[in-house]
């Protein structure tokens, strides 16, 4: 049977394609080369950490002292809680110890939450690739010195590809999810399965998105 076709132009793309950006104030002291493939979890950049280091051995320092204060104030709570029981007089101090041993407890707290900070911080040192992937760009260099938030290295999944192509909003009653179209270029042709539609047609263009699956051959 004959129908009307449409033949529509289509950009072949990876769902996973990231520009990672740094997290900290440091400087970039190694990046991997571009054309490096990883694995999810693979270090893809370094940055200085020596501050970083120093912040969380003093936040340990910091813990250590809460804690032994901690257990002092413990064993001092325990020592007037018996002598309470001979001497009147030993109440009062008991009960400004428990106050100090609460006070020691609130205060280790917030210095465990200090050291895991600076454990996170020191982690964060580390760029790690959130998947599977090809360095395609560097975007800084080694030595350079980096703000939170700059972008470092562009990591692209090729596994993941997907043909977006926009189609006319005439056409949109004529296509659903799972249907097999045909996508050719120049060197092939292929069926194609729609992953998604995206109904939402550009007013200016009437023209609206559709998104199918690609392999990497």
């Amino acid at each position: 049977m004959l129908a009307p076709s449409v033949e529509v132009p289509g950009t072949v793309i990876s769902r996973f394609d990231s520009r990672l950006a740094s997290e900290l104030d440091a400087r970039l002291v190694w990046i991997a080369e571009v054309g490096t493939e990883v694995k999810e979890g693979d270090t893809i950049a370094r940055l200085e950490d020596f501050t970083f280091k120093v912040r969380e051995m003093e936040a340990k320092a910091m813990v250590d002292g809460e804690a032994a204060r901690v257990e002092f104030l413990e064993s001092e709570v325990e020592r007037l809680t018996r002598l309470s029981e001979r001497n009147l007089s030993a109440v009062s101090q008991l009960d400004q110890t428990r106050s100090d041993l609460a006070v020691a407890k609130s205060d280790r707290d917030v210095a465990k939450a200090k050291l895991g900070y600076a454990q996170i911080a020191l982690h964060m040192t580390v760029m790690r690739a959130p998947f599977d992937g090809v360095v395609t760009e560097r975007l800084r260099s080694i030595g350079e010195r980096l703000n939170a938030a700059d972008e470092v290295i562009r990591l692209v999944d090729p596994g993941s590809l997907e043909i977006v192509a926009r189609a006319p909003l005439s056409t949109v009653n004529f296509i659903r999810v799972g249907q097999h179209l045909q996508a050719r270029n120049e060197f092939r042709s292929a069926e194609s399965t729609i992953r998604t539609i995206v109904p939402f047609g550009n007013p200016q263009s009437h023209m609206f998105e559709v998104r199918m699956n690609a392999d990497p051959g």
